[in-house]
């Protein structure tokens, strides 16, 4: 019989046992808009001997997020059955997952927004995107708003407007972000960005953040469409709002993911283990942009206030490759990654998939997330297409204290989690996750269970 997540807030598990399980939302900003909620977690986890608090990726909405962490959970559980069904240590586990605003758009029925790239057959119509247009011009001041609106509903912009409109906007994204704790460079770098964007390959595939099917990824041939706007320097002279209004979505989500983290899930974590009576494992699980919210949330205290967490699994994370680095790790930046902090705070080394049949990690990631900040997620992908590529697509760079490691089925076991020489493992997925949503499976959960009994 499969295992069920009770409508009460617990988990059936065999024999009739029963795990408590909360979900805690959290708003925009990282405020806990569950309080009650919150409180029973903390109060029941101070019980537990192990806390499993879970976070979601981008384009989810409550009813996503519920279903993402029923599937893992199921699968987990299963994994569990045939594998450790009789714990060789005192296990009481209660678990958690973090609701966040990951969605740009209300309105379920309008289109989401996708992380770069359009077939460049057509230009797209402004109508296309007003609902995207008027979720990021929410926060502009009135006086603002008619002029970004009027630029936006061109064909192209010029360099000159697409700077208007980066200065108009840059106001309202981090200007510092979590992932290298660098300055994001200015309106100018970011109006900079979408004009090589528009110089890059284009392919055939509507570039989308969740979407787990591609065809064949195919570069246009230099010449038409957009790239007749080509100028002697052989960059674009002009850009099309779509590309802008594309890139400030994913920029948005992403400054978000790392706000809610910091502020909110940060909070919710060093009370847990701060109330634990049994001193609980905590074990943080994410998927893509909510591996920067665990990531965040593990990193934001300072030294005197670090929690120490059992585990971290990063499922296809969409934060930079050199997240993690050392100082110097990262081609060109004297400073760490901005979330090298995390491998000092996991007692087992931190755990990361990777796959290449992860279409928007491996090919379109790098494209959206080219503010200077980006780097290093201070923001970041070289060796991968660039030092801008994601974690999930290409594996942990510029870490000495780290490995790559083939993805392996049950009941083959992980003995290299319990390494103590590395900080960071790379698990190399390219044969068992078949696109960026495909993480609610067998693999993903034995590597879960692997962690849990160490």
């Amino acid at each position: 019989m499969s295992n069920q997540l009770d409508p009460r807030g617990f988990i059936a598990m065999e024999g009739g046992d029963k795990a408590p399980y909360f979900i805690i939302p959290f708003d925009e900003r990282g405020s806990c808009v569950g309080p009650r909620a919150q409180e029973e977690l903390i109060r029941q986890s101070a019980d537990a001997t192990d806390v499993y608090l879970f976070s979601h990726g981008w384009n989810n909405d409550w009813s996503g997020a519920t279903s993402l962490y029923r599937r893992f959970v199921d699968e987990f559980l299963t994994v569990r059955k045939e594998y450790w069904p009789e714990p060789d240590r005192p296990y009481q586990p209660i678990l958690a997952g973090a609701f966040w605003p990951s969605i740009l758009l209300v309105d379920e029925s309008e289109a989401a927004p996708t992380i770069a790239g359009a077939n460049d057959g057509g230009d797209g119509t402004f109508s296309e995107f007003i609902p995207e247009v008027l979720a990021l011009s929410a926060t502009l001041p009135v006086d603002d708003r008619e002029r970004f609106y009027e630029l936006l509903s061109k064909p192209y912009v010029d360099r000159e407007e697409a700077l208007e409109i980066a200065t108009i906007a840059y106001p309202h994204l981090d200007a510092v972000d979590t992932d290298l704790s660098e300055s994001s460079g200015g309106p100018e770098q970011l109006a900079e960005s979408w004009m090589q964007d528009e110089g890059a390959e284009r392919t055939t595939r509507v570039g989308g953040y969740v979407g787990d099917s591609a065809p064949e990824m195919k570069p246009q041939a230099a010449g038409g469409g957009f790239l007749a706007n080509l100028d002697v320097r052989g960059l674009l002279s002009k850009v099309r709002p779509r590309t802008i209004i594309r890139s400030l979505s994913v920029l948005t989500m992403k400054d978000r993911a790392g706000t809610v983290g910091a502020n909110g899930v940060a909070s919710l974590l060093a009370r847990l283990a701060a109330e634990s009576d049994n001193k609980a494992r905590i074990h943080l699980v994410g998927h893509s942009y909510g591996c920067k919210v665990a990531l965040s949330a593990l990193c934001a205290p300072d030294d005197e206030h670090a929690v120490e967490v059992d585990s971290v699994l990063l499922l296809q994370p969409a934060v930079s490759c050199y997240c993690f680095a050392d100082k110097n790790g990262i081609p060109g930046v004297p400073h760490p990654g901005g979330y090298h902090k995390a491998l000092e705070r996991s007692r087992l080394p931190v755990v990361c998939t990777f796959s290449n049949r992860d279409i928007p990690l491996s090919s379109l990631f790098h494209l959206a997330a080219r503010r200077q900040s980006d780097l290093g997620e201070v923001k970041i992908a070289g060796a991968p297409p660039n030092r801008y590529a994601a974690l999930g697509g290409y594996g942990p760079q510029g870490v000495a204290a780290s490995d790559v490691i083939d993805a392996r089925p049950a009941p083959r076991r992980y003995e290299e989690f319990s390494r103590t020489d590395v900080k960071v493992l790379g698990v190399k997925s390219h044969d068992l996750i078949r696109g960026h949503g495909d993480v609610s499976s067998p693999v993903t959960a034995w590597m879960l269970l692997e962690q849990v009994r160490r």
